[in-house]
């Protein structure tokens, strides 16, 4: 694992909050000067700390838009059928997250669809795909009320 420091952490925390923050800007808020600044920034990005910098969308104010939590099971529970299933999730652009799990479900995934019709058809299409799948079950969001952002670095590291 990656060893951070202090500064290293107040930096990731700044450029998590914004990523097209101007250097100058960073320097300051991090306390250092422009050399010593940039080196650690570069030095993260090297080593895939920062892995990419991007935009975040209010998609809000594009379109209307669900938001649904997939749990599921697999019928079996080999290493077969588990790529198999995690190979066919990973190209799917509705699934925003998809996590493996311990205990009474295999799988949890956050899916965004245009309304509750297309979930039905994403649905449809991964049981017509089959990949394995056991038993589903469906948790539509009908609000968020504190979605990720960013990661609580300074409390995770400590």
């Amino acid at each position: 694992m990656y060893k951070l420091d202090r500064i290293d952490i107040k930096i990731l925390d700044i450029l998590q909050t914004d990523g097209r923050m101007s250097k100058e800007r960073l320097c300051e808020q991090v306390g250092l000067s422009r050399t010593p600044c940039y080196t650690r920034v570069n030095r993260l990005e090297k080593e895939k700390v920062i892995k990419r910098y991007g935009v975040e969308i209010d998609i809000n104010k594009l379109m209307d838009f669900s938001t649904t939590y997939l749990t599921l099971n697999l019928k079996s529970h080999t290493t077969e059928s588990f790529n198999k299933f995690e190979t066919m999730i990973r190209a799917r652009r509705e699934v925003l997250e998809c996590f493996a799990l311990i205990g009474g479900v295999d799988y949890m995934m956050v899916v965004v669809t245009r309304d509750i019709s297309q979930y039905q058809l994403f649905i449809e299409d991964l049981l017509r795909a089959n990949v394995g799948i056991d038993t589903y079950f469906s948790h539509l969001v009908i609000k968020p009320v504190k979605p990720k952002h960013s990661y609580p670095l300074a409390q995770l590291l400590s």
